[in-house]
């Protein structure tokens, strides 16, 4: 199966979508305030949903369990 010239140039290019990458809605150290509101745990300001910085966590969904071993 090939790709469309398009799939092809974002693969080359190690293209990320926004949604994908590291960002605060995504971090394990923000929190909801409101309605739109994010707050950073760490540093204890808002931010924005997008923006980032060298602390960033991954968030887990709700109910995510480490596999034991």
């Amino acid at each position: 199966m090939s790709t469309n010239p398009i799939t092809a140039a974002k693969n080359a290019q190690g293209f990320v979508p926004a949604t994908l990458r590291k960002r605060c809605a995504s971090c394990n150290h923000v929190q909801k305030t409101g309605a739109d509101s994010l707050q950073c745990r760490q540093g204890g300001y808002l931010v924005t949903a997008y923006a980032v910085c060298e602390r960033w966590t991954i968030k887990q969904p709700p109910g995510f369990r480490p596999a034991t071993r």
